[in-house]
């Protein structure tokens, strides 16, 4: 039981990268956004690329915020420049991604770091589960500070009422497209930290990731009921881990005889249902869950 505690809390503060980063386009900026399948591995591809090219940690870790961020302002743009569906613009940019990541990781789908300069490079549990509260503590603290300022006012003022902004005298396009930029580039960030800890960058790793982000988004929201924006970025962690947990303990291997029974390919059911089964029961409530503001 140890075992499975030690690592939910890991794959839950590895992946609360993109909790987060779909909350700020989904439920902030009321944008269903599919870019994430793309700017997940962008964010893994571009790393490994930079870093085998031998320019450092850090500065690696930088471009791949930077081309998330690329990536999320471009699918917005074709929303608020060409009027094409919210949905449909998520879609055609992760279909270019693919190819880019590709090429980023020099024509294969799957590539191993054969560099040591990596921030999980063989790292116990302990120095991991440290290291991703520190990164996440920053994220947050950032994240506090931006939607504490004008600049993240606008954002919720945005997934409300875009046209009060309008009123405001101020572009609700740029504003949009930043907003989604930024909900990219920590997704992105959490694809370039996931491939070091598992020290391999695969296309396939973004498959599932839109579901199972969407079940612990809220099975946060259930626990922690978030009243503020604070709580609802410490819900998304919480969720996840819890997530994680329910996740690894459906899946563990008690006995020899468990795998006649469940298959690790099996994870995307339980993801569905764990998705499913919370908002069948709120359906019934009063206060039902959304992931959006509106019927866009």
């Amino acid at each position: 039981m140890s075992d499975i505690l030690i690592i939910s809390l890991i794959i839950g503060l590895l992946y609360s990268f993109f909790t987060i980063g779909l909350t700020i386009s989904f439920r902030i900026l009321n944008y269903p956004d599919l870019t994430i399948d793309g700017s997940l591995i962008l964010g893994g591809a571009s790393f490994y690329f930079f870093n085998s090219l031998g320019i450092g940690l850090y500065i690696s870790l930088f471009f791949s915020l930077l081309l998330g961020f690329v990536a999320g302002f471009f699918t917005s743009f074709l929303n608020t420049h060409f009027n094409i569906n919210k949905l449909i613009t998520g879609i055609i940019t992760s279909a270019l991604l693919y190819s880019i990541n590709i090429r980023l990781l020099g024509g294969l789908s799957n590539v191993r770091f054969t560099n040591s300069n990596l921030l999980l490079n063989n790292s116990n549990d302990l120095t991991t589960i440290i290291t991703l509260i520190a990164i996440i503590s920053i994220l947050l603290i950032v994240l506090i500070l931006l939607f504490h300022s004008k600049l993240g006012y606008y954002f919720r003022i945005i997934g409300d009422n875009p046209f009060f902004l309008e009123s405001l005298g101020k572009n609700k396009k740029i504003i949009q497209n930043i907003g989604i930029g930024i909900s990219n580039a920590i997704i992105a960030l959490g694809g370039a930290i996931l491939v070091q800890y598992k020290g391999v960058c695969d296309v396939n790793y973004s498959t599932g990731i839109l579901i199972s982000s969407l079940a612990a988004i809220l099975l946060g929201d259930m626990f922690l009921n978030a009243k503020n924006i604070n709580e609802v970025f410490i819900s998304n962690i919480l969720g996840t881990i819890f997530y994680s947990f329910v996740i690894a303990l459906i899946m563990f291997n008690w006995s020899d005889t468990w795998q006649n029974y469940i298959l690790g390919t099996d994870i995307r059911f339980f993801s569905g249902l764990l998705l499913l089964i919370p908002l069948i029961i709120t359906s019934r409530n009063k206060k039902k869950f959304k992931f959006f503001k509106s019927d866009w």
